[in-house]
């Protein structure tokens, strides 16, 4: 799943559009609660350094909430590692796009459904 699959999936899906908020990053997507303004998601192109991987490329991710029990299991079973700049026991950075480890797009769904659920009252 890429950006624009995702994108497309969260509107059709919760009714929200992406929030820019950053001069410096323009393509860095908030996607929020509508009613509480809280993230749910944060769609962003991180350096493989800043993820802990190899190489140097930039990854496309959405960071996402996740139930802290699940967080060990998307993270030891590829195409999700520790959140970047968020909390890392309850958040993960998914990979997205054409990424070797990148999840199929109905566990992204999936993904982005728990992290809308946990997120309206943090």
């Amino acid at each position: 799943m890429g950006r624009d699959e995702l994108l497309a999936f969260v509107a059709d899906e919760f009714g929200v559009e992406p929030d820019f908020p950053w001069i410096h990053h323009p393509d860095n997507a908030v996607l929020r609660h509508a009613d509480s303004r809280k993230w749910f998601a944060l769609v962003m192109d991180v350096p493989a350094e800043k993820l802990g991987l190899p190489g140097d490329a930039v990854h496309e991710v959405v960071n996402l909430k996740a139930d802290p029990d699940e967080v060990d299991d998307l993270l030891g079973g590829g195409g999700a590692v520790p959140a970047y700049h968020m909390h890392k026991g309850s958040w993960v950075s998914v990979l997205l796009g054409d990424a070797p480890d990148a999840l199929p797009a109905a566990e992204v769904q999936r993904l982005l459904r728990a992290s809308f659920a946990l997120t309206p009252g943090w």
